[in-house]
């Protein structure tokens, strides 16, 4: 299970797809896409995008360490809910 979470990544994007990110553990963001037309934004539209694409990756994340963690913990969480068990 350490392992598995250790090597996990998940995507994400802002809503209107100009900006995608992509984390792994604890938040960290590995990479991050921005589409050429994003560049006309306003610096605070770019960087409302980027929050939005990065939150997403990490939510996606936690997702994925939930079902990754399901079967050895005998439970499934939801992210940002009280667990379920």
């Amino acid at each position: 299970m350490q392992a598995d979470l250790a090597e996990a990544t998940a995507c994400g994007a802002s809503r209107s797809g100009r900006v995608r990110a992509r984390t792994g553990p604890g938040g960290g963001v590995l990479g991050l896409h921005i589409e050429p037309a994003a560049m006309g934004l306003s610096p605070e539209e770019l960087a409302a995008e980027v929050t939005e694409a990065i939150s997403a990756a990490q939510h996606a994340y936690g997702v994925l360490a939930d079902k990754i963690m399901a079967p050895v913990l005998g439970f499934r969480s939801t992210i940002g809910g009280p667990a379920v068990g």
